[in-house]
């Protein structure tokens, strides 16, 4: 899938400085991802908010939506020189802060189950895009 996802080639993933900046936006990443799912149980998902009416925890929200921001805004300097999707988890992270700010503002949970209703939204378009890509891929590999 290397060859065609995203626009890189297996060169890439054959450069060291390539492979290097991705190891590095890993160890950024996957901590930030526990912090993720570990506030996110001990907050309740919006899922769990939707379903019983209640309101999300604003302060959970915006520090969450922060450390986000911060952990994306550093792995896209990292990943500019290869175009990955970076921005978007950069803007994402800032409609997280922007809802917390709106829940803190409203007094409601709202603001919250919009945003997560959107980045749902986009991580299924980007989840049906892979797919589409690698099926395509699959396909070419089969006939050669």
């Amino acid at each position: 899938m290397s060859s065609t996802c995203c626009n890189h080639t297996p060169e890439d993933l054959r450069d060291s400085r390539y492979r290097r900046v991705l190891w590095a936006v890993l160890v950024i990443n996957v901590p930030m991802f526990l912090i993720e799912v570990v506030a996110g149980l001990a907050s309740r998902s919006a899922f769990w908010h939707v379903v019983y009416g209640t309101m999300p925890e604003a302060a959970t929200m915006g520090a969450v939506g922060a450390a986000a921001l911060l952990a994306n805004a550093a792995t896209f300097p990292l990943l500019w020189a290869y175009r990955s999707g970076s921005r978007n988890d950069v803007i994402g992270s800032f409609a997280v802060l922007l809802a917390a700010l709106g829940v803190f503002n409203a007094g409601q949970g709202s603001p919250g189950i919009l945003v997560a209703i959107v980045m749902a939204g986009f991580a299924l378009q980007g989840a049906w895009l892979v797919i589409r890509l690698a099926l395509a891929e699959l396909q070419v590999r089969h006939v050669h």
